[in-house]
């Protein structure tokens, strides 16, 4: 949650979010921690050895609370008490207490309705057979998995409790509605610890000409398309080609398809498979546009990442 966020927010009952993130730390209450890597996971986080980011949240002062981030603020995971170093306000999650709407309110639904739809589905067997790509074809699924801060994935596929295929779920029927394929952070700052990647300088060039774009036209919609291959492939199917699969689909569900073989099913609607990069309007490009609650990479009011190439023209993005 940005420092931005912090300063627009004015909260309720005579509190704002400088007040409500200082309440909660005094009684420690609970906050989601969401690094980039890794599940997201419950923590607590004391005033001892965080003074920085108390003074901050006293002062109201979003450059100072920046800084405490920066400089690491201490959380202890509530399972298991091991330390956890955060390092930037993003790290936690903007949720109902912030005065926040559920963020996986729609994935949620999604996953909801493909764990019922499995149960109606199974018979004597316990299971079904689910085509998930041609790097591990048919796989037997009897269980599916939410996940929150995965790698990419969005769902796990099981069966008797060990994972046969990761699952990335779009909720949109088209590419003009889908938003973004993933972030560049990892590529242009990634975090202490994180490997620099050779490739970044590609999408570095793209945020530094997206801000001189905004410097001479205002901030407006922009686009670039991604050139290195391994960028657009890790956008779309995480690092390693984590994700054997995208589902995108407002309602994803399973449909026999007799190319795969009597009683094989795959996901319905516009799927990808990690063997090809989406294409045509679904081609991941480098895309910049306006917002009022974000300041990537410097960048006032500007939200950057990787988008389908349909979501940047529908919106009328200039080319740079």
């Amino acid at each position: 949650m940005s420092g931005r966020e912090m300063k627009k927010y004015t909260g309720v009952v005579g509190k704002d979010r400088w007040d409500i993130f200082l309440d909660r730390i005094k009684t420690g209450a609970v906050f989601t921690y969401h690094p980039r890597r890794g599940t997201a996971k419950d923590v607590y986080i004391r005033p001892t050895n965080n003074q920085a980011l108390i003074d901050a949240l006293v002062k109201k002062s979003p450059s100072d609370y920046v800084t405490a981030f920066n400089m690491g603020v201490e959380a202890f995971d509530v399972n298991t008490g091991t330390r956890e170093q955060l390092n930037s306000p993003y790290d936690l999650l903007k949720d109902a207490a912030f005065g926040s709407k559920d963020p996986f309110q729609a994935e949620k639904i999604q996953v909801d309705g493909l764990k019922t739809h499995l149960a109606s589905l199974v018979g004597e067997e316990n299971h079904i057979r689910v085509y998930v790509g041609p790097n591990k074809g048919i796989v037997p699924v009897d269980e599916i998995k939410h996940v929150v801060g995965g790698q990419k994935e969005d769902i796990i596929l099981l069966f008797k409790k060990s994972p046969v295929a990761y699952v990335s779920l779009k909720s949109a029927n088209s590419s003009k509605n889908m938003m973004q394929w993933g972030g560049i952070s990892y590529l242009v700052k990634p975090k202490k610890g994180q490997p620099v990647k050779t490739y970044g300088g590609e999408a570095s060039a793209f945020v530094s000409d997206a801000k001189t774009y905004f410097k001479n036209h205002g901030v407006t919609d922009v686009y670039r398309f991604i050139e290195d291959k391994r960028i657009a492939f890790e956008a779309v199917y995480g690092e390693n080609g984590h994700v054997d699969l995208v589902s995108a689909s407002k309602v994803p569900a399973f449909e026999l398809d007799p190319q795969y073989g009597p009683g094989v099913y795959r996901f319905s609607g516009t799927v990808f498979y990690n063997s090809d990069i989406p294409d045509r309007d679904w081609t991941p490009i480098f895309m910049a546009m306006p917002s009022s609650s974000r300041n990537n990479f410097g960048i006032g009011g500007g939200r950057v990442g990787i988008y389908p190439l349909g979501f940047a023209t529908a919106r009328g993005a200039v080319e740079i």
